[in-house]
């Protein structure tokens, strides 16, 4: 028997057994029984409730808009430095180490240039230009070491696979140069840098090298460099949208589509909060010497996040961004 037709048999007393409750997902009524899955999540449907089983994945730091980072413990803050940082690192040995170069060259916008990674004696720097170095010179795509294999799948993207260390590097070129470091769970609790200590505990991320907890955010990421000459973070950074009323006016105008109960992110709200990415999308749009450049890789990021919990989004990309 079908539920609606046990509901109607059943309308004089509006009620039904618990056990045939359904669920509803994105808006959408499930029967009984009913499961779906997610990317480190499997849920089945009992009792009107989704019963939800979590697998262990691979945790991810990203770099995001060059000062946007959210770390493998899911805290998000900005960072508007000028030199090269730690980005992740085994706290107790050098097995493996990631950094970033950032710079702000022009409108006070913070920028990612350069992603390094130090294997014991070989170091790799991909630039943002798209071209992979080591110590030898030019590295030429695919590289296949028995330590790393890094390729290029699309012009947007350069790979970074470290073997037999779970660890891998996803590096967005286009539009602007992003970076996504994934992290297999066999490091839980072993972490240092700027992407935390990834303890599955959002309270502690703030640690400097010498492991005393920072109450101060600037000081944590200046503890961070691995130039010491390098000009501290600054404390005080303005809204670039104060000043910069053009901006503001395009920023606004095409950042609120992320937030349109009826637009082309709409499906994706229920499972990744756009706020955050509202937020950078106005803040980054104002920054930026090229605004659809930085404003475009807002809205890339938001549709990448909802492709990792399952949600693919079609038809987002709006005309300002082109291909």
């Amino acid at each position: 028997m079908k539920l609606f037709e046990f509901i109607r048999k059943d309308s004089i007393s509006n009620c039904i057994p618990k056990d045939q409750c359904p669920c509803t997902l994105h808006g959408k009524v499930y029967e009984p029984g009913a499961n779906y899955t997610r990317p480190c999540r499997s849920c089945i449907c009992i009792g009107g409730r989704w019963n939800c089983t979590e697998h262990e994945c691979l945790a991810t730091c990203s770099l995001e808009g060059g000062s946007h980072i959210t770390t493998f413990d899911r805290i998000t803050y900005n960072l508007h430095g000028n030199c090269i940082y730690v980005l992740t690192k085994l706290c107790n040995n050098s097995r493996f180490i990631v950094e970033g170069r950032l710079s702000i060259p022009l409108f006070r916008q913070t920028v990612l240039t350069s992603v390094f990674l130090r294997l014991g004696g070989l170091t790799i720097e991909v630039h943002s230009s798209g071209r992979v170095y080591s110590k030898q010179g030019n590295i030429h795509l695919p590289f296949i070491t028995d330590q790393v294999t890094i390729f290029q799948p699309t012009t947007h993207y350069i790979i970074v696979q470290v073997k037999g260390q779970g660890l891998q590097l996803q590096i967005q070129l286009v539009p602007i140069m992003q970076l996504y470091i994934l992290l297999s769970p066999n490091h839980r609790g072993q972490m240092c840098g700027l992407c935390g200590n990834f303890n599955s505990d959002d309270t502690d991320d703030f640690m400097p090298p010498g492991g005393v907890r920072e109450g101060d955010e600037f000081a944590y990421i200046n503890s961070w460099k691995s130039q010491v000459s390098c000009p501290d973070a600054e404390k005080d950074f303005v809204d670039p949208c104060v000043s910069n009323a053009p901006a503001e006016q395009f920023a606004d105008q095409h950042c609120r589509h992320l937030e349109d109960p009826h637009g082309s992110f709409a499906d994706c709200h229920c499972v990744v909060n756009p706020k955050l990415y509202l937020k950078n999308c106005r803040y980054d749009a104002c920054a930026c010497s090229d605004i659809t450049v930085c404003l475009c890789a807002v809205l890339g990021s938001y549709a990448r996040a909802c492709a990792a919990e399952g949600v693919i989004l079609e038809d987002w990309i709006p005309d300002i961004c082109g291909m």
